[in-house]
């Protein structure tokens, strides 16, 4: 016949065992509140500084979580999902936050290809020595990119794929030392999914 083996415990509402009670390393139960105990050392000694006895395991409590912003950064003893609302800054944290953006380069080639996964988001430049032609890849949908194109003293040819869409005109070249924006935004994966803006420098 099998035996059962039975920890020491108790059947008592916040009853916690004492280091007396149990032995280094033993465990003890509280089988009403259903919490596991253990004791602990960090000096090595049965008993003396160091000597504590420890809960092993919280239960997942039910608290309801916490409103966003209400909750007290550290403040939570049990593991439930109250403890993990994070406060959120005042209204006068944010107002004084500067909205910046980075402004990369992408080094002119007669071809440049727009990773858009790569590029989501960001702000480039371009500064033209030749004529340039755009491609895309990883295109999907609200990937989006900006770019500033810089032409040197002579006018410059721009091919972009015959897909887009372009929100006025589609620009065939920039003129010498203009500067132009061209701004792309994708709906889907193809390049007819993309709706570009150009504007060009008066």
């Amino acid at each position: 016949m099998a035996n059962t083996i039975k920890l020491r415990r108790s059947a008592v509402q916040g009853t916690v065992p004492t280091t007396s009670q149990l032995a280094l390393g033993e465990l003890g139960i509280n089988t009403y509140d259903g919490k596991l105990f253990l004791k602990k050392s960090t000096s090595g000694a049965e008993t003396g500084a160091g000597t504590s006895i420890v809960d092993v395991i919280t239960p997942l409590s039910s608290t309801t979580p916490a409103a966003l912003g209400s909750a007290a950064v550290g403040s939570g003893t049990t593991a439930a999902r109250a403890d993990h609302v994070h406060a959120m800054p005042s209204a006068a944290d944010v107002s004084a936050l500067p909205l910046t953006f980075s402004a990369n380069t992408i080094t002119y080639g007669a071809t440049v290809d727009l990773d858009m996964a790569a590029r989501n988001g960001g702000y480039f430049t371009i500064s033209l020595t030749g004529n340039l032609t755009f491609t895309t890849s990883n295109r999907a949908a609200g990937r989006t990119v900006t770019l500033r194109l810089i032409c040197d003293a002579t006018q410059r040819t721009l091919t972009v794929p015959a897909g887009w869409v372009f929100v006025g005109s589609k620009p065939a070249n920039i003129a010498a030392s203009k500067t132009g924006i061209l701004s792309l935004s994708f709906f889907g994966t193809a390049d007819s999914d993309c709706v570009a803006a150009y504007g060009v420098q008066a």
